[in-house]
Protein backbone atom coordinates (compact mmCIF):
# COMPACT_ATOMS: atom_id res chain seq x y z
CA UNK A 1 0.00 0.00 0.00
CA UNK A 2 1.27 3.15 -1.09
CA UNK A 3 1.45 6.40 1.39
CA UNK A 4 0.32 9.89 0.77
CA UNK A 5 1.33 13.06 3.46
CA UNK A 6 -2.17 14.84 4.69
CA UNK A 7 -2.10 18.14 5.44
CA UNK A 8 -4.36 20.62 7.66
CA UNK A 9 -6.14 22.21 4.51
CA UNK A 10 -6.92 18.68 3.68
CA UNK A 11 -8.19 17.56 7.17
CA UNK A 12 -10.22 20.98 6.95
CA UNK A 13 -12.00 20.07 4.03
CA UNK A 14 -12.89 16.82 4.68
CA UNK A 15 -14.25 17.98 7.98
CA UNK A 16 -16.39 21.23 7.07
CA UNK A 17 -18.93 20.78 4.70
CA UNK A 18 -18.47 24.50 4.10
CA UNK A 19 -15.26 24.50 2.95
CA UNK A 20 -14.84 25.38 -0.70
CA UNK A 21 -12.97 22.08 -1.36
CA UNK A 22 -15.24 19.66 0.84
CA UNK A 23 -16.90 18.21 -2.26
CA UNK A 24 -13.49 17.40 -3.50
CA UNK A 25 -11.60 16.41 -0.52
CA UNK A 26 -14.44 13.88 0.62
CA UNK A 27 -14.04 12.70 -3.32
CA UNK A 28 -10.31 12.40 -3.67
CA UNK A 29 -10.07 10.72 -0.31
CA UNK A 30 -13.08 7.86 -0.87
CA UNK A 31 -11.02 7.18 -3.88
CA UNK A 32 -7.88 5.93 -1.80
CA UNK A 33 -9.61 3.56 0.15
CA UNK A 34 -8.04 0.15 0.23
CA UNK A 35 -5.01 1.88 -2.37
CA UNK A 36 -2.95 4.39 0.10
CA UNK A 37 -2.72 5.10 3.63
CA UNK A 38 -3.19 8.83 3.70
CA UNK A 39 -0.02 9.82 6.86
CA UNK A 40 -1.02 12.31 9.56
CA UNK A 41 1.71 13.55 11.34
CA UNK A 42 1.65 14.95 15.08
CA UNK A 43 1.94 18.59 13.66
CA UNK A 44 -0.79 18.35 11.17
CA UNK A 45 -2.95 17.28 13.97
CA UNK A 46 -1.98 20.28 16.39
CA UNK A 47 -2.07 23.18 13.54
CA UNK A 48 -5.54 20.70 12.71
CA UNK A 49 -6.90 21.23 16.30
CA UNK A 50 -5.95 25.07 16.12
CA UNK A 51 -7.65 25.97 13.21
CA UNK A 52 -10.77 24.18 13.86
CA UNK A 53 -11.13 25.14 17.40
CA UNK A 54 -10.38 28.98 15.94
CA UNK A 55 -13.06 28.34 13.09
CA UNK A 56 -15.37 26.31 14.37
CA UNK A 57 -15.48 26.14 18.25
CA UNK A 58 -14.11 23.81 21.20
CA UNK A 59 -16.65 21.58 20.93
CA UNK A 60 -16.08 21.02 17.14
CA UNK A 61 -12.67 21.02 17.55
CA UNK A 62 -12.82 18.54 20.20
CA UNK A 63 -15.21 16.01 18.38
CA UNK A 64 -13.18 16.44 15.34
CA UNK A 65 -9.83 15.53 17.17
CA UNK A 66 -11.64 12.37 18.74
CA UNK A 67 -13.07 10.79 15.74
CA UNK A 68 -9.25 11.75 14.07
CA UNK A 69 -7.54 9.63 16.94
CA UNK A 70 -10.15 6.92 16.69
CA UNK A 71 -9.87 6.49 12.86
CA UNK A 72 -8.23 3.78 11.29
CA UNK A 73 -8.08 5.72 7.98
CA UNK A 74 -4.62 7.53 8.99
CA UNK A 75 -1.44 6.46 9.57
CA UNK A 76 -0.21 8.91 12.69
CA UNK A 77 3.50 9.29 12.49
CA UNK A 78 5.60 11.10 15.19
CA UNK A 79 8.30 13.32 14.27
CA UNK A 80 11.64 11.70 15.45
CA UNK A 81 14.24 13.87 16.40
CA UNK A 82 15.93 13.74 13.04
CA UNK A 83 12.82 14.84 11.55
CA UNK A 84 12.43 17.65 13.97
CA UNK A 85 16.24 18.95 13.17
CA UNK A 86 15.54 19.22 9.92
CA UNK A 87 12.60 21.13 10.11
CA UNK A 88 14.37 23.40 11.95
CA UNK A 89 16.67 23.52 9.10
CA UNK A 90 14.12 23.81 6.36
CA UNK A 91 12.28 26.67 8.12
CA UNK A 92 15.64 28.42 8.44
CA UNK A 93 16.87 28.10 5.09
CA UNK A 94 13.54 28.90 3.37
CA UNK A 95 12.92 32.09 5.61
CA UNK A 96 11.49 33.83 2.37
CA UNK A 97 8.92 31.84 1.81
CA UNK A 98 5.25 31.78 3.71
CA UNK A 99 5.63 28.55 4.84
CA UNK A 100 4.87 27.33 8.51
CA UNK A 101 6.25 25.43 10.61
CA UNK A 102 3.95 22.54 9.94
CA UNK A 103 4.50 22.83 6.40
CA UNK A 104 8.61 22.30 7.05
CA UNK A 105 7.70 19.50 9.05
CA UNK A 106 6.22 17.67 6.21
CA UNK A 107 8.65 18.43 3.87
CA UNK A 108 11.06 16.51 6.43
CA UNK A 109 9.05 13.79 6.89
CA UNK A 110 8.42 13.09 3.12
CA UNK A 111 12.25 13.36 2.99
CA UNK A 112 12.60 10.88 5.60
CA UNK A 113 10.03 8.74 3.86
CA UNK A 114 11.29 8.94 0.13
CA UNK A 115 7.49 10.41 -0.31
CA UNK A 116 6.44 13.17 -2.56
CA UNK A 117 3.01 13.32 -2.75
CA UNK A 118 0.48 15.44 -0.24
CA UNK A 119 -2.79 15.06 0.04
CA UNK A 120 -3.23 19.40 0.59
CA UNK A 121 -4.56 22.76 -0.99
CA UNK A 122 -1.74 24.72 -0.61
CA UNK A 123 0.04 25.64 -3.02
CA UNK A 124 3.45 25.75 -0.49
CA UNK A 125 3.79 22.38 -1.31
CA UNK A 126 4.43 22.69 -4.77
CA UNK A 127 7.61 25.23 -3.82
CA UNK A 128 8.74 22.34 -2.17
CA UNK A 129 8.84 20.07 -4.90
CA UNK A 130 5.82 17.80 -3.96
CA UNK A 131 3.27 16.90 -5.83
CA UNK A 132 0.34 18.20 -4.55
CA UNK A 133 -2.94 16.39 -5.05
CA UNK A 134 -6.22 15.90 -5.52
Amino acid sequence: MSTLLIDTSALHALNYARDDNHARAVAYFKSLAGRVKPILTEYVFVETMNLTRARLGPGYAIEFGRHLKASKAFFTVPLNDDDKRATWDIFQQYHDKAWSYTDCSLLAVAQRLGTHRIFAFDHHFKQMGLDVLP
